[in-house]
């Protein structure tokens, strides 16, 4: 098993070499519940299942990127290595970190909507680096936060993420699309965490009920209606699996079972 420090000084390397572009980054990826517990809850001790991926949401800002250099040129000089994307080809390739023993890597990767430019993303990223262009990708980089993550080195860092509720309602959207069956079930564990253990449910419920997209609430609600039917849903378990061994909770099964019950009723679609 990965190391969690070992990731964690990684990601600060990846996000200290990024400094000069965060403004124009949303981190949206597995990292994104574990720097809630840490820099926005704070008072939480129990961290989730975090992943050795680093995911970048670009959006298109109303100015082009004020950078000195594309963030493949910058990444380059600092000798990240590369993972080849296409057999055969140099590019598109994503970016990877390892550590000095080669024991923990991190790989980056960018994801951006439809609509945004080519020559925007390639002003940030140049055209090298692979970008995954999802439908309704737009949802999770609207109204994002600033999260302050302290001194890192020396370093203070204000880095963009989802509100929770955004990060929770984008993965209910989405996760039916992953192709990867250990991914589908990490979406399904980050929102399960953060109904578990956000710290004022409340304001949490209310922000989603005040989400004025009903289409993509019925949506969500027909994503997860066939994995949380019952508490031996296909959900339930795959919550159960990556949670492990809980020492709060004697069923975790039940536990995400009512919890998503609660879910689909603060988003007004109730099951049948």
């Amino acid at each position: 098993m990965t190391n969690i420090k070992e990731l964690e000084k990684l990601f600060f390397k990846v996000i200290d070499d990024l400094k000069e572009y965060l403004p124009y980054l949303v981190l949206v990826g597995g990292w994104v519940p574990y720097l809630y517990v840490k820099y926005l809850w704070k008072n939480l001790s129990v961290y989730p299942v975090t992943t050795t991926d680093i995911d970048f949401g670009v959006f298109e800002s109303e100015r082009t990127p004020s950078v000195s250099e594309p963030i493949y040129s910058r990444l380059s000089k600092l000798q990240y290595k590369e993972r080849h994307l296409k057999m055969g080809r140099l590019f598109p390739v994503a970016p990877l970190l390892e550590d000095a023993e080669k024991k923990t890597r991190l790989m980056i990767e960018f994801i951006t909507a439809p609509e945004v430019k080519k020559s925007y993303i390639e002003g940030l990223l140049g055209n090298q680096i692979f970008v995954n262009r999802l439908k309704k990708f737009d949802i999770i980089l609207r109204n994002s936060i600033k999260l302050d993550l302290g001194k890192n080195g020396g370093t203070s860092y204000l880095l963009n993420v989802p509100p929770p509720y955004l990060f929770l309602f984008h993965k209910a959207i989405t996760f039916v699309n992953r192709e990867d069956e250990g991914k589908k079930a990490k979406d399904l564990y980050y929102i399960y965490y953060i109904l578990r253990f956000h710290p004022r449910i409340e304001l949490l419920f209310n922000d989603l009920r005040a989400l004025n997209l009903p289409g993509e609430k019925v949506q969500a609600v027909a994503n997860l209606r066939g994995f949380f039917s019952r508490v031996t849903s296909q959900g339930c378990l795959m919550i159960e699996q990556e949670n492990g061994p809980d020492d709060y909770i004697y069923d975790v099964r039940e536990d995400a079972f009512e919890r998503f019950i609660e879910l689909f009723n603060v988003l007004e679609v109730k099951m049948v």
